[in-house]
Order: C-alpha cells, then sequence, then structure tokens
C-alpha cells in the first residue's frame, strides 16, 4: 500500500504594487513625501475538490479557512529633515472588505436569513492609522553616531475593528493594530 501526500490546492493571485516618491528643500528644509499601495484584484484558492473562492477583500481571518487580502492597502510618509532634527508623519490605509468570502451579509446581493450561508454582519469597514516619529542627532562625525528617538504609533489610539473572530481572537492581527497606542523611546548609535 502506498500512501502518498499531495498538494492539490492551487492560488491564482493578481494585483499591482505602486509607489511614488518626492524629495525637494524648502527653505532649508528637507522635504520628502513618498506613498505605496496594493491593490489586489484576484487572490483565488482552488481546493482538491475544484472549489474556487476569490478572497481579494476579505479582511477577516475566520477560523479553519485560508485568510484574504483587503483589496486595497496603502500607506504615505511625509518627513522633514533640518538636521540634526528630523521628524516623519506615516498615514496607513486599509479599505473596507468582507469578513468571510465564503459567506453572504445582508449588504450583498442574494442575502437571506435562511441560506446556512448567511452571516448577520459579513462587512469590515476602513481603517487608517497614524504614526508619528522623531529623531535627533546628538553626535553625527564620521563613523561615529549618537541618535535619541521617539515614536508614537496608531497616534489617536484607534481600535481594530471588534466582531471579526479569527483563530487569533476578535480581529485579525495580521492587518490591524491589536495594542492600541504605542510608544518608543531609544538612544541609536555606531562607532
Amino acid at each position: 500500500v502506498s500512501n502518498v501526500n499531495l498538494n492539490l490546492n492551487t492560488l491564482k493571485t493578481r494585483g499591482i504594487d505602486g509607489e511614488a516618491s518626492f524629495d525637494t528643500k524648502l527653505n532649508g528644509v528637507n522635504v520628502s513625501l513618498r506613498a505605496l499601495g496594493t491593490y489586489v484584484f484576484d487572490l483565488i484558492t482552488v481546493d482538491a475538490t475544484g472549489s474556487a473562492v476569490n478572497r481579494a477583500g476579505m479582511n477577516g481571518g475566520p477560523v479553519s479557512q485560508p485568510s484574504g487580502l483587503p483589496t486595497f492597502t496603502g500607506s504615505a510618509t511625509l518627513t522633514l529633515s533640518t538636521k540634526p532634527l528630523t521628524g516623519s508623519m506615516q498615514v496607513r490605509y486599509i479599505s473596507s472588505g468582507l469578513y468571510n468570502a465564503t459567506q453572504i451579509g445582508p449588504h450583498q446581493a442574494g442575502y437571506l436569513p435562511t441560506l446556512p450561508n448567511s452571516i448577520s454582519d459579513n462587512y469590515v469597514g476602513a481603517q487608517w492609522r497614524l504614526n508619528f516619529n522623531m529623531q535627533y542627532d546628538i553626535v553625527d562625525h564620521g563613523k561615529t553616531k549618537i541618535q535619541l528617538f521617539g515614536v508614537i504609533n496608531n497616534l489617536f489610539d484607534q481600535d481594530p475593528p471588534k466582531d471579526i473572530p479569527s483563530s487569533f481572537g476578535p480581529t485579525n492581527p495580521v492587518l490591524y493594530d491589536v495594542i492600541g497606542r504605542s510608544y518608543k523611546l531609544g538612544v541609536r548609535f555606531a562607532y
């Protein structure tokens, strides 16, 4: 008897990544603007039976199922620098989406509460996060550098979407900040 392991599942994905940056000097201040974005058209999983599910736009992390990806994620960072002081502000965005691509909620066509794949709420709202950081170069001579820095992540202490249970808890920790506002202070040095 031969018992051979076979992986008959497939994953098909299609999307686009983009990046743009701009640097200039304005009244002695170095100004840098950088934007990154990812748009996912398809994230199709096909299991061994041939069942295909497009998980593009699925923000939830359902228990016992493959995770999806939001349709759009992006970030933009503005950095101002007048050496020895540098400050940056970053905005992160995750588009709205579905909790589960195999379920149908009231906001979707074809919803009937009596169907076995109906769910009372299959919508996950869009999320914005704002992060701030600052650094000050105390010493910057050749290889010798000493720098103080501070970071505030999730500046406005926004909660992740609730009630999108996953195997990790009440939200999808891969996509969303589950800690809340956090601070870092420190010193970097090189010699």
